[in-house]
């Protein structure tokens, strides 16, 4: 029962995060979570932008092997923080970072891979 009860809250911690705007232009209404030791991934990342003046965290979905990966639409950007929209001048040099780098992307526990450009000085 208690194993139950902490996977069901994160899959609702999941589900917050990756439907956080539709569910917030739906309704004034937050999703509640079962128990109150769960942690709001959103209020997490929301505190960590703050934190580092971060211009901008976006968790991109990466398509299928199966699919043609060809074009930026097909790398959709299903959270972003602080805006509303991922930053749409610079995704394809996003899509292109993580192409080039998606082995190690997909190794467990690596350190995280950033990029800084000096030119924007972020």
């Amino acid at each position: 029962h208690r194993w139950f009860s902490r996977y069901l809250s994160a899959l609702l911690c999941k589900f917050n995060l990756y439907c956080y705007k539709k569910l917030e232009k739906a309704s004034d209404i937050k999703i509640k979570q079962p128990t109150t030791n769960v942690i709001s991934y959103v209020d997490m990342i929301r505190k960590f932008v703050k934190e580092t003046s971060a211009f901008n965290i976006t968790f991109v979905l990466q398509p299928a092997a199966s699919k043609n990966t060809s074009g930026i639409k097909s790398w959709p950007g299903i959270f972003t923080c602080p805006q509303d929209e991922p930053p749409t001048l610079h995704w394809p040099n996003i899509i292109c970072l993580i192409t080039q780098n998606l082995i190690q992307l997909n190794e467990f526990k690596k350190p995280p891979i950033y990029f800084y450009d000096t030119k924007v000085n972020t």
